[in-house]
């Protein structure tokens, strides 16, 4: 049947994202390291550090967004309050403090020179830093930073 699209090239890398859903399993190539699985098909808890790959937007207005959400009793047991850092390539980029748990969106417009930065690499790679965190327990082993949704380059309105 000639309507069949080709087959995939064995090995072939799938395109890189600007934006990841975390809840979706395709983000998860570009989920360097930090990051817990899945759960309930919509996040992931990232451990203190965390890392992921993005792929530049070539727009003129770009901006990074990362979506957050600390439990009810997150700040109690991590010692209030949690500072979020975020770098890019290794940069500085944006900073957020939080004192009170629930959702929480970190939206910074990139600025043009790092823009243009970013673009001369094929990836723009994303470090994610919670402090403090809450350490692991007998009943979760696991450090937790931060309950991520999704994170990513967004087109500048």
């Amino acid at each position: 049947d000639s309507n069949q699209p080709p087959p995939e090239p064995v090995g072939a890398k799938p395109q890189l994202l600007s934006y990841l859903n975390l809840g979706d399993i395709r983000s998860r190539a570009q989920l360097v390291s930090g990051w817990y699985a899945i759960e309930d098909g919509a996040w992931r808890w990232m451990a203190p550090e965390a890392e992921a790959t993005l792929r530049p937007l070539p727009d003129q207005e770009v901006q990074f967004e990362l979506q957050l959400f600390f439990p009810p009793d997150f700040m109690g047991r991590a010692g209030s309050p949690v500072t979020v850092s975020v770098m890019l390539n290794g940069k500085p980029f944006t900073k957020a403090i939080y004192y009170e748990p629930g959702g929480h969106t970190v939206a910074k417009r990139v600025p043009r020179e790092l823009l243009g930065e970013l673009l001369t690499w094929p990836t723009t790679s994303v470090s994610i830093r919670v402090n403090p965190y809450v350490p692991p327990t007998a009943t979760d082993q696991r450090a937790l930073g931060a309950v991520v949704q999704g994170l990513g380059f967004v087109a500048g309105q």
